[in-house]
């Protein structure tokens, strides 16, 4: 009786623990923090911390043991190792902070600028004003030009265009601050774009009056008239893109401009829509992406030509890829079933004299499987789940990978058994030599010349991947895909997880084709930043917030720049345990478990499930009180009110999404129970978009939740298969056949699989109490999906209710919305699972 009272008298302490540690939490400014820049010797960086209360970004001058704040300061300033440079957009204020001399000094009504490097000349332009100012902050001269109306500038020669108000064309070099002006002959003309030539010692201006365009080539000695032509190309029914937006030079020759259809799309609402089984796509929609898309021109300066590819009436998409700027196009919805989201495409290549094109073949969708690198003239693409090249010279296709001891897909993703779906690739060059390839076990270096691939040796057993810390990105219009700006350095960072990614790591491809581990720990690690020696961070874990470290290869030494909230001082209460097994069919299991505070295992505590796909990468998250999303829970709020919270891995089989996820669930729950004081009469269950999906499956074949939350999920497969996206334009057919539902067939090969996997049709077996949340906005998941599942279980006088947020999309956006949707989830497993208070909205509907 005595050890009865003393366990009850822990409950009634541990209650008031929970509810004052949640309400202190709450009291805190939580930060968040983004790492931004490290200059070259590693000795400054910069960093944004963010609260609900302020933004500001911290310059940390290490070397002479100074920061500095900012407020308003974008991730496009500057910093090397002797000045930072960064623009307060709000206030028009540019900041200049010479490092060495520790001194700050500021230029009012600024409203963008440039560096020029090489020279160490700031460019400073005021729209109001129209003043460009031009200063060398290494001799302290300064220029100042007025009523300019656009400029740009040339990092490679350290040359400056600009044009005035009378379009005169001013060229200025910033290494001898000499000036060439360059009068407008023509009244009627206006510049709409400077563009410099590679070496940036020519800049083209693209001028145009209402029916013609001329092409002028400046340097800083002359202006040579190049080029000229109609507005509107005379047969085609298109027309020169006169914003020129997407123009760029091909060579010191070839110009690439865009094309766009020279009539205007136009929307009768009151006439009807006609939607064609016979066209591509949805009729009305393709159309209109006629009208927006942009075709290919290309300006031959020598021969005084225009070589007009586009075709007017068809959706073409244009490439230009390789040494040689060779030039590809493809018809975006030629094969667009419905069956992905990005249909297969057929790929032509252009003569570049006659503009006679040829069939290559058919490929998988450009967005991530076509590539492309100004290194070779190789086309790289995946296809059959392998990484192939195509040969232009000796016309031939080859599977580079397909013997390799690897793969190049993400094989706990099952969707690589139904699509081509590649690891993240970029094409970065490795000494010149070589094109760096990233497999799931392995490294791949493809010899440029030999176009043979070696593994990269390495003694570990670790995972590599090729860190963003290495490039930046790069989007214009003619790729293939997003390309990359890759920092030349001779090594290349590469970052690793642990299988249960529990560990984590960088390391270093080193010049001599080895690799070099530089740092093992038990956190994460994001937003890498590389200097020449050093790389900058955040790491976290769940019971330390996040924080800025530098790493010094050499030393492999690590140091801590900054720590976000320290404040948080209840966080080192927080235990959250990966917990991994096999089942008794040998198959992997594991799910991240957030522990009640103050957790004592002599003790029975409920607990919440929530679910989407696998969990395992977010074990280390660091989480605040005030984190809420209003589609889901906070972990740790619960955790501080006496919950454990269970976020399971899940693993799927083509055509049983329901079943394999309900498997997995049941045997984490089977598991924990065993290892862990789980309250087994009162578990929860939430999920949201395919989450929601499950959770509202996963009641219909079992009853061991005493209540869940289903988030924008779908009730109906079938129903929903049918359905076309408002937001996207196209039909969701593709989620259910070859994305996240997994079915792997379309429905009418394997309808009875269809109604097996659809809540629906099983509603009659749900004995838990399900409460439904979803904005009148959703067409990710059509919100009419939620309703579907209300109505069901009402009819059946089920245990259901149901709230709908009118101005909500799928993800909630409002302040309000978030907080009222997270406050009666709360109540709801407040109420069900710790035999809580009824809340008033569900006896009043309010």
């Amino acid at each position: 009786m005595a050890i009865n009272q003393i366990f009850k008298l822990f409950i009634v302490i541990s209650s008031i623990v929970f509810f004052n540690n949640i309400s202190f939490s709450q009291r805190l400014n939580h930060e968040y923090l983004t790492n931004n820049k490290l200059n070259e010797s590693g000795t400054a960086l910069t960093y944004h911390v963010s609260s609900n209360k302020e933004r500001k970004l911290y310059l940390n001058d290490l070397k002479n043991k100074r920061v500095y704040k900012f407020d308003n300061i974008n991730p496009n300033h500057m910093l090397n190792d002797e000045y930072f440079i960064g623009l307060d957009h709000a206030n028009k204020t540019l900041f200049i902070v010479e490092l060495n001399k520790k001194i700050k000094d500021s230029l009012v009504g600024v409203d963008d600028f440039e560096w020029i490097q090489n020279t160490n000349t700031l460019v400073a332009y005021s729209r109001q004003t129209e003043n460009l100012k031009i200063r060398n902050l290494k001799t302290g001269f300064t220029d100042t030009f007025y009523n300019i109306r656009d400029y740009t500038t040339n990092l490679v020669s350290s040359n400056l265009a600009f044009v005035n108000i009378d379009q005169t064309i001013f060229f200025y070099s910033t290494v001898n601050n000499h000036i060439t002006k360059f009068k407008n002959s023509n009244s009627k003309s206006n510049v709409k774009k400077l563009l410099w030539d590679k070496a940036g010692r020519n800049i083209y201006g693209l001028f145009v009056d209402s029916e013609n365009f001329e092409i002028h080539k400046y340097s800083n000695k002359s202006n040579q008239f190049v080029f000229s032509n109609s507005i509107c190309l005379n047969d085609k029914n298109m027309q020169i893109d006169t914003l020129f937006n997407n123009s760029f030079m091909l060579t010191d020759q070839r110009l690439a401009v865009g094309l766009k259809r020279s009539d205007d799309f136009e929307v009768n609402s009151d006439e009807p829509e006609i939607w064609l089984g016979s066209s591509n796509g949805i009729t009305p929609y393709e159309e209109k992406l006629k009208f927006a898309n942009q075709q290919l021109a290309v300006i031959d300066f020598k021969k005084k030509k225009i070589y007009d590819y586009s075709e007017s009436e068809r959706l073409l998409k244009f490439a230009i890829s390789g040494l040689e700027k060779d030039i590809f196009s493809y018809e975006k919805s030629s094969n667009d079933i419905f069956s992905r989201i990005k249909p297969q495409v057929e790929i032509y290549e252009y003569d570049k004299t006659n503009l006679t094109k040829k069939y290559l073949g058919t490929f998988n969708a450009p967005d991530q499987n076509i590539k492309s690198s100004d290194k070779t003239d190789l086309l790289f693409y995946f296809k059959d789940n392998n990484w192939n090249y195509y040969d232009k010279k000796l016309k031939r296709f080859v599977n580079f990978t397909k013997n390799l001891n690897d793969y190049f897909f993400y094989k706990n993703n099952e969707f690589y058994e139904m699509i081509d779906s590649p690891i993240n690739q970029y094409l970065l060059s490795y000494k010149d030599k070589f094109l760096l390839f990233n497999g799931n076990k392995h490294l791949w270096l493809f010899d440029l010349y030999s176009n043979s691939i070696k593994k990269v040796q390495t003694s570990s057993n670790k995972n590599y991947s090729i860190s963003q810390a290495n490039y930046s990105i790069n989007r214009t219009i003619w790729d293939w895909n997003i390309s990359v700006n890759q920092l030349e350095y001779d090594d290349i960072v590469l970052t690793w997880k642990s299988e249960n990614h529990t560990t984590e790591g960088i390391s270093l491809l080193t010049d001599k084709e080895e690799i070099v581990d530089i740092l093992e720990v038990n956190s994460k690690i994001k937003q890498i930043v590389r200097a020449n020696k050093k790389v900058s961070y955040i790491r976290e874990k769940a019971n330390q917030p996040p924080a800025i470290y530098i790493l010094d290869f050499d030393s492999k030494k690590e140091t801590l720049v900054f720590q976000s909230n320290v404040s948080d001082t209840l966080i080192k209460n927080m235990k959250v345990v990966y917990h991994d097994w096999k089942n008794n069919q040998n198959k992997l299991r594991g799910a991240v478990v957030t522990y009640p505070v103050n957790y004592d295992p002599r003790l029975k505590y409920p607990a919440i499930f929530e679910i989407y796909e696998q969990k395992k990468s977010t074990q280390h998250n660091y989480v605040t009180t005030t984190l809420t999303t209003g589609n889901g829970i906070n972990s740790r709020m619960y955790s501080n009110e006496g919950f454990f919270v269970i976020r399971p891995d899940i693993f799927y089989e083509i055509g049983e999404p329901g079943p394999s996820a309900t498997q997995c669930v049941v045997d984490v729950l089977d598991h924990l129970i065993d290892v862990l004081p789980i309250d087994n009469e009162n578990i929860g269950l939430i999920g949201h978009s395919f989450g929601g999906y499950q959770t509202n499956y996963m009641i219909t074949q079992s009853n061991r939740f005493k209540a869940a939350v289903s988030s924008a999920g779908v009730a109906d497969i079938i129903n929903a298969y049918f359905t076309f996206s408002q937001e996207y334009k196209i039909p969701d057919m593709f989620r259910y056949e070859t994305q996240q539902f997994r079915m792997g067939k379309i429905f009418y090969e394997s309808k009875e699989k269809y109604i097996e996997n659809s809540p629906l049709f099983y509603v009659d077996n749900i004995e838990t109490p399900l409460l439904l949340i979803t904005g009148k906005k959703d067409y990710t998941v059509n919100w009419h999906q939620s309703i579907t599942m209300y109505l069901a279980l009402k009819r059946l006088n089920k245990q259901v209710n149901l709230v709908l947020y009118p101005d909500e999309g799928h993800s909630f956006m409002k302040q309000k919305n978030i907080l009222d949707a997270s406050q009666k989830i709360r109540d709801w497993f407040n109420y069900y699972l710790k035999s809580g208070n009824k809340p008033e909205w569900l006896n009043e509907g309010l």
